[in-house]
């Protein structure tokens, strides 16, 4: 298991919803110097899942994000 954390502005619940979409990116009306085209989650997500893992994120709107990625190891 491993984790990646920020300290950043956080995301509601409606955007938690959404962030596995496709090209869906979190829009604020008053932050315009977030870029990108919406698919590094979706991307993320399904390579976790062919490796047989999971990913799950915790958050608070304001206070940042974390990210939780668990693959399973094989011992053969």
């Amino acid at each position: 298991m491993f984790y990646v954390e920020d300290t950043g502005i956080g995301m509601s619940e409606s955007v938690l919803k959404r962030i596995y979409e496709r090209f869906y990116r979190m829009e604020r009306s008053n932050m315009k110097i977030y870029r990108g085209t919406g698919l590094g989650l979706t991307i993320t997500k399904k390579l976790v899942s062919l490796l047989g893992g999971e990913i799950n994120v915790s958050c608070r709107d304001g206070q940042g994000t974390r990210f939780e990625v668990t693959i399973p190891i094989r011992n053969e």
